[in-house]
């Protein structure tokens, strides 16, 4: 079993529970904004990372933790650093999530905590953070280890691992704020979009839900979230497309769905952010889960 893997770009589950990476890179390429229909956990450990969630910045330190809801849009900021960039990431599904819960402790929680609460970030004590990543390395290894009780094993670890995060959260962590940057108006525009992307959305529309010009959104926008509001807008509708693709909705009717005003306008967009048409990534997708069968 290889320790440590390189960083892969699929942004899919293969396995319908739970995956566990444990990431070493020394260089890599810019990724790009992205959202899930999973759970994930990011625990940082070493290089130069600004992560972005939702329009926050996070100036990660090493140990530190990110709780990550399904469908937050969220990128990694990679800047040179004389430390390989490292870190173990777990995306968790949701019906799987639900299977570890008991009568008493709904796990999902932890999840639902972080968006009530706008903070992705838990930065714990030296024996926080030691037992934290000593839990993620165990379900690694036990993950891929395939030997008896192995499914079991890994069960109990993510069981255990996300009641210490809720305990911790609970009960107290390091004060993070001086690591989060944010400004109310670009989180009252990511809002409105959340809840508008699939609708006709213009940037006059959002100016005026945030009661500024659309100029002064756009610079704020940009300046908080790395990204412009014409760019977000398209993430959120392309991210969602691709998702409705891989639980094998028909093509022809997603841009229904999604916010685009026709197929036409649907097809070249995806095909500009992707470089196949969502006819072939269909095909992909097919594709791969009949390798796991």
């Amino acid at each position: 079993m290889n320790e440590v893997q390189l960083f892969q770009t699929r942004q899919h589950m293969l396995n319908k529970k739970f995956e566990v990476f444990n990431y070493e890179d020394i260089t890599l390429d810019n990724i790009d904004f992205h959202q899930h229909d999973y759970f994930e956990l990011y625990l940082f450990l070493s290089g130069k990372v600004t992560y972005i969630i939702e329009g926050r910045q996070y100036n990660m330190l090493p140990n530190d933790l990110l709780i990550i809801p399904i469908y937050a849009l969220h990128k990694p900021i990679i800047e040179e650093s004389k430390d390989q960039y490292r870190r173990m990431v777990l995306w968790i599904d949701r019906d799987y999530l639900n299977s570890l819960c008991s009568e008493q402790t709904d796990l999902e929680i932890c999840f639902d905590n972080v968006s009530k609460n706008e903070n992705n970030l838990i930065r714990g004590m030296p024996d926080v953070a030691l037992t934290i990543k000593h839990l993620m390395k165990e379900l690694y290894k036990y993950n891929n280890d395939g030997e008896f009780g192995s499914d079991i094993l890994c069960r109990s670890l993510i069981q255990q691992l996300l009641v210490y995060i809720r305990r911790i959260s609970l009960y107290g962590t390091a004060n993070v704020m001086d690591s989060i940057t944010e400004t109310p108006l670009v989180n009252k525009a990511i809002n409105f979009i959340n809840e508008n992307y699939t609708e006709k959305l213009t940037l006059e529309m959002i100016a005026e839900h945030c009661y500024c010009s659309k100029f002064y959104l756009s610079r704020k926008f940009k300046e908080y979230t790395k990204n412009t509001v014409y760019n977000y807008i398209m993430q959120k509708r392309l991210t969602l497309a691709k998702r409705l693709i891989y639980k094998g909705k028909p093509i022809s009717d997603l841009h229904f769905s999604c916010g685009f005003g026709d197929y036409s306008n649907f097809f070249r967009a995806f095909k500009n952010a992707y470089t196949i048409s969502p006819k072939q990534y269909a095909e992909i997708v097919k594709e791969q889960f009949s390798a796991i069968i």
